[in-house]
């Protein structure tokens, strides 16, 4: 018997998408998280981050904006992927955003250029 409380992967895909198209991603708590993780971590100008499920790309923007650093984001959502290009004009060469999951590899030789 088929669970029909579990989402397929086509209505997972279209609830990314619609994200994707209204900027609206999941991210309790706002920017404050990311922010505390960066001093955290020490992250700045000579740092290279890997940001995994970033959404539209506000959270990647915001750090590489306060710190100077580069970095690599990485989504399972082509939609969000493509929204985020938008944001990567923000970052340093060589950051980017990839489409992917960890631990499986994300598609794509090298990140998206500016």
């Amino acid at each position: 018997m088929k669970n029909s409380n579990k989402p397929s992967s086509s209505d997972e895909s279209l609830y990314f998408n619609i994200q994707a198209d209204s900027r609206l991603t999941k991210h309790p708590g706002g920017l404050k998280a990311p922010r505390e993780l960066v001093e955290a971590c020490h992250i700045n100008k000579d740092s290279f981050a890997l940001v995994v499920g970033y959404g539209a790309g506000k959270t990647p923007k915001m750090i590489v904006e306060e710190t100077g650093c580069r970095m690599i984001g990485v989504d399972l959502s082509a939609g969000m992927v493509e929204k985020a290009k938008e944001m990567a004009k923000a970052c340093k060469p060589g950051s980017g955003f990839l489409r992917g999951s960890l631990p499986t590899r994300p598609t794509g030789n090298s990140p998206s250029k500016r």
